[in-house]
């Protein structure tokens, strides 16, 4: 059974047993019952009625009777208070003798990795602009104006005397750079990645630009700064490889101290020889540059993972006709076993006859969407604990009038890279904002009618209101990430007739 407790419906709501919206707080008072229904000793809640007292024993009661109870929560809602209650209920379960499972989901790639470094928040950079401490703004690889308020961002941007931007992506924040650098995307450069699990993960590229033509600039984003450091006369940091790098962030940071675990160094050779990026069927690089010339390239040199941009390397043939692989299967060394030859946190590529390319994932894993028969790649930064207290849940203070903001994603449009796709932005939908018919009549408000929005911080003119009546009262539904559409930092906002 799936119980749903949301801001807004969601697609999952059609096969939950029970689906219930509210705003957030009051889903972290829901969450407090169903810790309190399985282990007394949590704090009770208070403030429910009594339909919501009862949707909490019975999923507490449903709970109690799984053999692998789940619970998945986020930073969907904008709430503290909402994951505290589920890391209560988790805690809850384990004092019940039911060992849960607890999954925190994070709103985009690398988000925990980027939480473990440390620093301040985006409101307290901008601050720290506009009061003149910084004169020099340097921005990796991100969009302010999808990060903070466009008047908050341009205040803050007119009393700088430079703004230097490193990016792969021509946006707002790019067009005002002073310094615009050409930086390597994901797809261009080799990193390391901390997911949802706090599992660091290797990265490697797999398209390296041309030495020359218009991407001959293109490089990683770490390798300006290096430039940086040594055009302005500093011998140090010396990062002369991303294992370099890697093991100075570690050095210099506890909570990352393990990235150098997550894949073997640029050293790493199997029989000798750097690995193959791909299989042995790989070929025509020739014929795909005949317009350019019909010369063979050398293959580029990658001086930061052992990997090679070539099929000629060494291969998972060497390890197959050792005996070490099964089912006639070519993978990279993930299968490979343990032996001195192969390492779990190098995967190249995967490939089984009559299957293409990922589709043969499943033929090399103990079971569907189970673990790699040679160990799962990456290693976990800190690994969750049966011990502890439970957490004291802060709730929001009251806003008076103001209603709450509660996030809409969208599959299509909400996700940066994927809203630059032509195909994906045909979908989007217009900005807008949401009500339920309820606030609407207490607003006096019309369907389609445009709105204002105030907020501490900043403000937005002109927003047509639709109709969204699962969400709950003094709730406004504001979607995330669409092109034009203010990001409010606050978690309330005041509504004016436009």
């Amino acid at each position: 059974p799936l119980f749903m407790l949301t801001a807004a419906a969601t697609r999952l709501d059609e096969i939950a047993e029970k689906s219930y919206q509210a705003l957030p707080d009051q889903l972290a008072r829901i969450g407090q019952a169903i810790a309190h229904e399985l282990d007394p000793a949590a704090k009770a809640a208070g403030h429910l009625n009594a339909d919501e007292q009862a949707l909490a024993q019975r999923i507490a009661g449903t709970l109690k009777n799984a053999k692998r109870p789940l619970v998945v929560s986020g930073t969907g809602c904008g709430s503290a208070a909402v994951i505290q209650a589920a890391a209560n209920i988790a805690r809850a379960l384990n004092q019940a003798d039911r060992p849960a499972s607890l999954c925190l989901v994070t709103p985009e790639a690398n988000s925990l990795g980027v939480a473990m470094l440390g620093g301040i928040d985006m409101d307290s950079a901008l601050a720290a602009v506009r009061q003149g401490t910084l004169d020099t703004l340097v921005v990796l690889e991100n969009d302010l104006y999808r990060r903070a308020s466009a008047d908050n961002v341009d205040t803050a941007l007119s009393g700088l005397k430079q703004l230097v931007v490193l990016d792969y992506l021509n946006t707002p924040t790019a067009r005002r750079a002073d310094v615009l650098l050409p930086a390597g995307s994901f797809a261009e450069a080799d990193g390391s990645w901390v997911n949802y699990e706090a599992r660091a993960q290797r990265s490697y590229q797999t398209y390296a630009p041309d030495s020359e033509g218009p991407l001959a600039d293109v490089q990683e984003s770490w390798r300006w700064l290096r430039d940086a450091q040594q055009a302005a006369g500093r011998t140090t940091p010396e990062w002369k490889n991303l294992d370099a790098i890697t093991t100075d962030c570690a050095n210099a940071i506890p909570a990352l101290a393990r990235i150098v675990d997550a894949a073997p160094s640029a050293a790493f050779r199997r029989a000798g020889q750097k690995m193959a990026r791909q299989s042995h069927r790989y070929s025509g690089r020739t014929a795909m540059r005949a317009n350019i010339s019909v010369h063979e390239p050398r293959p580029k040199l990658d001086a930061d993972s052992p990997l090679s941009f070539s099929m000629e390397q060494a291969d998972a043939s060497r390890v197959a006709q050792q005996g070490r692989l099964t089912d006639k299967a070519l993978t990279g060394p993930a299968v490979a076993g343990s032996s001195e030859s192969s390492h779990k946190n190098v995967v190249p590529l995967v490939w089984m006859p009559g299957w293409n390319s990922n589709q043969s994932i499943t033929k090399f894993q103990d079971e569907i969407n189970g673990h790699l028969r040679g160990g799962d790649p990456g290693v976990c930064l800190f690994e969750p604990r049966r011990d502890g207290s439970y957490l004291d849940i802060e709730l929001g203070k009251s806003a008076g009038d103001a209603l709450r903001v509660l996030a809409l994603h969208h599959i299509f449009g909400s996700e940066e890279l994927s809203a630059r796709s032509s195909a994906v932005a045909e979908r989007m939908p217009a900005n807008y904002i949401a009500l339920n018919s309820r606030e609407i009549t207490r607003l006096k408000l019309q369907p389609g009618q445009t709105v204002h929005l105030n907020w501490e911080g900043g403000s937005f003119h002109k927003l047509p209101v639709q109709v969204n009546d699962s969400l709950p009262d003094g709730g406004v539904g504001v979607p995330q990430g669409l092109p034009g559409m203010p990001m409010i930092s606050a978690t309330h906002l005041q509504l004016e007739k436009a």
